[in-house]
């Protein structure tokens, strides 16, 4: 039982983006009308943010990808010898990945978008459990 785990990239625009649009907010009513309540909303909101974009995981176990956020809060498994295609996609749509340098794994009827920092690496580990995987560039 071998487990590797490839982390989710993170875009740096997207990072700024989220922080600024929560920060601005709350930094607005803040500035308007101080309460530390509202403040420690803030905070944990920005917490929980953080968690969502840092904690994103994709992980080998023997013969299946496991799709892990939050801590494994939210978790999908997909039978690797099962997996028909990969293409490289920029799409927008929501998924756990948090770059747009992403990678849609087909798998039966299911799909999933996701956006590993080592892409190439996590592509031939895939490739050496299932050699028949259609890779589409």
């Amino acid at each position: 039982m071998r487990k590797t785990v490839y982390r989710s990239g993170v875009d740096l625009w997207l990072i700024v983006f989220v922080f600024g649009v929560v920060a601005g907010v709350y930094g607005v009513i803040l500035f308007t009308y101080f309460s530390w309540s509202m403040f420690i909303t803030g905070v944990l909101l920005l917490t929980i943010i953080a968690w969502a974009l840092f904690d994103i995981k994709y992980i080998i176990l023997d013969n299946f990808l496991i799709v892990s956020c939050f801590s494994g809060l939210f978790k999908t498994t997909f039978d690797i010898k099962e997996i028909t295609s990969v293409r490289a996609t920029r799409t927008i749509q929501s998924s756990p990945a948090a770059s747009l340098d992403r990678l849609e794994v087909k798998c039966g009827r299911r799909s999933v978008v996701l956006s590993p920092r080592k892409k190439q690496e996590f592509l031939a580990h895939l490739l050496k459990i299932n050699q028949a995987i259609e890779v589409e560039k």
